[in-house]
């Protein structure tokens, strides 16, 4: 880029020793040489300033791979006054440290504030799109174009109509560029591709180099060039191509790499993955060993499908001494590790992800909110833990759970560590107590369970033993979905309708807290029910009952006892004067209890969706809960199957979709979302059914069993015999016709079948929910000859008797 660096500078004094340290390139002492000179000779004129010298410094580190020294030293030359493309390179080097936030940051301020050269304009469409962020791109064509150069616009044209799938207008704009807008980029490539988009194979090869009239094709030297090619010719099935130039002298070699291409144009990645293994490292096999990483990862995935999870440990294996970590390819292999109880090779591993995360939360800290890498640091060291316990170092371990415990000393997987601590110690009911709360809280640690339940009953505890199995079991293997239980106070609250709720309830006094709870709501109730099922309370009796109970209950009795008594206000009651405070004043002693109880965080969450209609009001205490878990897909998703037991709203689908934006191959996602539609929506069941086929192609067990539990729910439904879904119901024809009528004139003008699909179920329901008003203005709550077991006709739409589970059982 610097031809001259020779001469560097002209003015007073003896510069013999610059020009030597220049010449040989050691540009930091060069640097520090200028400055010397600057401080005894200030009028000093330097041919090559020293912001020149900080940029052949910063050049000089990007070879040698470098790049935050590299980065410092382009900033450095910014701040000196050198532009040229000097952004561009500050920016490339935030990449290459896996900062695009940071890259994307510096160049859209150079943009902003007009210092950002015309030609580099490139540099932030780049970062747009590597950020996915196609409508900002498409506000900078729309209103900025006359600040780009004619071949940035042409290039990310060409882009946009990739990504609207019409590679022929692609063709069209990439062909109007003339050079490589960055350095490293391929031309070739971008054209490449989009004939392969538009499977012009011809078109595609000639543009890879694939083609050569004057002799045997030489394999592209480009890295996306390669990839391209490597694929055309799995897809054409001309894979000699590859190799052609190299057949004579390594016959063999050549003819086990063909092998292993062939199998990854079949799709069996598994075999192509261990062949892979076996080949030598020669001129042959170049482009293959080029994305070895790559078709590893690949083959050690496709291993675990077919539940071959030893061949995915040695198909892995490879990957372990490479030095860019991989995270989620490291969170995969620890669970193989797990499952083949290769523990000292898992204890390696966790070092180097706890490393990572360490390092990747300094430089990448909008990614990690203090609250998330608590708790996934905690998580890493309760892991490290286990591994430990698993190789007999037992002070190494207890080492490794008190780290955990000073960082994030709340999390129910650490309590649940400490739990097995006191375990053996011999201290077994500070054992008892810890792994109850950890359990409580969500832990999901095996052991804790266990040995929980062994304590218990080997105590003579044997009600409290079933009562934790009854809760937890499920998750631990410890209860099929067919003969668990479902809590009765569930079971009352999840029909939705007062009527319901009432027949649930056994008379005499119960001695569950919760239970207790809904039957001092029952013996509150007063006057007419609406259509809908709910009733007036008499408050002040209601809460002077509640609170006697509640002050005699501990604190994990009381976070259930609450939770009842706030799904039941908003589930049941009217919205009678005084009533959203009295449902406030529970609410609020819920939030006060989740420093004691992390799991009470969920239960005001599931408050608040079942009460809230407008998601804008979940934001933030939605956000709060998330960054504080390991794994937020999986925590928003249990969290919407929670809520859906008690309400069906939509106030947690635009939460999921983001959701599934990052993580779009998350079965547990796809079940939540489909359980925001109705059930008898053809979206419900599209999602669903994705879901599940995901969850059972992954073996994911955590997904499979909510999937278990949603067909639980849907075949099994305990108020079918009592009183029919409404979506089942036939209506008279006259009604019919009514309800056509008043459809027709409620749908908004262009109303698409998607809407329609959406709005029908919701306008049956609300039409009958007024049929039956009308048809019960003269019932009463206490004249209980209307609660004939035959009067089926007055069931509410929203009650549609799905069996419910309990909260604590996913």
């Amino acid at each position: 880029m610097f031809d001259n660096v020779m001469n560097l500078f002209s003015g007073k004094g003896d510069y013999n020793h610059l020009e030597n340290l220049i010449s040989q390139k050691k540009y930091r002492q060069a640097i520090e040489e200028v400055k010397k000179i600057q401080r005894s000779q200030p009028d000093a004129v330097f041919t090559t300033s020293e912001a020149q010298l900080w940029l052949l410094r910063g050049h000089q580190e990007v070879e040698k791979e470098d790049y935050k020294g590299a980065e410092h030293s382009f900033r450095q030359a910014l701040k000196l006054g050198l532009d040229q493309d000097i952004h561009y390179w500050i920016a490339k080097m935030l990449l290459r440290q896996n900062r695009p936030d940071a890259a994307l940051d510096v160049i859209k301020n150079a943009f902003e504030d007009k210092t950002l050269p015309k030609e580099a304009g490139i540099c932030y469409f780049k970062l747009l799109l590597i950020k996915e962020q196609w409508q900002e791109v498409a506000d900078l064509l729309a209103t900025q174009s006359k600040r780009f150069s004619a071949a940035n616009l042409h290039w990310v044209k060409g882009v946009l109509a990739l990504q609207n799938e019409d590679p022929t207008a692609a063709l069209e704009f990439f062909g109007k560029v003339k050079q490589p807008l960055t350095p490293g980029d391929s031309l070739s490539a971008w054209l490449g591709y989009a004939a392969q988009q538009r499977q012009d194979w011809s078109l595609a090869a000639q543009h890879l180099g694939l083609t050569n009239p004057m002799g045997p094709s030489k394999f592209p030297v480009h890295a996306a060039r390669q990839n391209l090619a490597i694929f055309q010719q799995a897809i054409t099935g001309e894979h000699q191509r590859i190799f052609v130039n190299e057949v004579d002298r390594n016959p063999a070699e050549t003819l086990k790499a063909l092998a292993v291409v062939e199998l990854m144009a079949l799709g069996n990645f598994h075999d192509a993955g261990h062949r892979l293994l076996k080949l030598q490292s020669l001129p042959c096999t170049t482009d293959l060993m080029a994305m070895k990483s790559t078709i590893l990862m690949v083959a050690g995935e496709q291993a675990m499908l077919d539940e071959a999870s030893a061949c995915a440990i040695k198909l892995w294996q490879p990957l372990m001494s490479e030095k860019a970590l991989n995270p989620q390819w490291a969170v995969n292999f620890l669970d193989v590790l797990d499952e083949e109880d290769e523990h000292q090779e898992r204890q390696r591993l966790l070092t180097r992800l706890i490393r990572w995360i360490e390092q990747d939360a300094k430089q990448n800290s909008a990614n990690w909110p203090p609250e998330k890498l608590k708790h996934t640091l905690a998580q890493g060291h309760c892991l490290m833990f286990d591994s430990l316990l698993e190789l007999e170092r037992g002070r190494a371990a207890l080492g490794a759970i008190q780290q955990a415990a000073r960082i994030c000393p709340d999390s129910p997987e650490v309590i649940a560590r400490q739990g097995l601590v006191q375990f053996g110690e011999g201290h077994k009911d500070k054992a008892i107590e810890l792994l109850t709360q950890a359990l409580e809280g969500g832990s999901e640690c095996f052991a804790a369970y266990d040995i929980l339940q062994d304590l218990l009953i080997e105590c003579g505890r044997k009600d409290e033993a079933a009562a934790i199995q009854k809760r937890h079991g499920q998750a631990f293997g410890n209860d099929p979905p067919d003969e668990a239980e479902v809590e009765l106070w569930i079971q009352a609250l999840a029909g939705q309708d007062y009527r319901f709720f009432d027949r649930f309830l056994p008379q005499a006094k119960s001695d569950d807290p919760a239970v207790r709870v809904c039957q001092i709501f029952r013996e509150a109730a007063q006057g007419k029910l609406t259509g809908t099922g709910k009733t007036s309370i008499n408050q002040a009796e209601a809460r002077a009952n509640w609170d006697r109970l509640l002050a005699g209950l501990e604190p994990l009795q009381q976070h259930q006892a609450l939770l009842a008594i706030a799904l039941s206000i908003e589930v049941l009651s009217k919205r009678d004067k005084g009533i959203a405070a009295l449902s406030a004043s529970y609410v609020s002693q819920i939030f006060g209890l989740i420093d004691q109880l992390p799991a009470a965080r969920v239960a005001h969450l599931v408050i608040l969706a079942v009460r809230e209609k407008k998601p804008d009001k979940l934001q933030v205490p939605v956000r709060i809960y998330l960054d504080a878990s390991p794994q937020p897909g999986n925590a928003l998703a249990l969290l919407q199957l929670q809520v859906r037991w008690f309400a069906q709203t939509t106030v947690l689908r635009s939460f999921i979709e983001t959701a599934l934006t990052r993580e779009p191959q998350n079965p547990l996602l796809l079940l939540a979302k489909a359980t925001t539609y109705p059930t008898e929506s053809k979206f419900y069941e599209q999602f669903r059914s994705m879901g599940f086929d995901l969850a059972r192609r992954l073996q994911d067990a955590k997904a499979l069993q909510a999937f278990r539990l949603e067909d639980y729910f849907l075949k099994k439904p305990p108020l079918k015999d009592i009183i029919p879904n409404r979506s089942e119901i036939k209506l008279p024809p006259v009604l019919e016709q009514m309800f056509e009528k008043v459809f027709r004139d409620t749908l908004p003008k262009g109303a698409t079948p998607e809407m329609i699909e959406i709005l029908r179920p919701i306008l049956l329901k609300k039409f009958m929910e007024n049929m039956s008003e009308m048809m019960m203005n003269n019932y009463s709550g206490d004249d209980d000859d209307d609660f004939d077991d035959d009067d089926d006709d007055y069931g509410s739409a929203r009650g549609r008797g799905k069996k419910r589970k309990s909260f604590m059982e996913l």
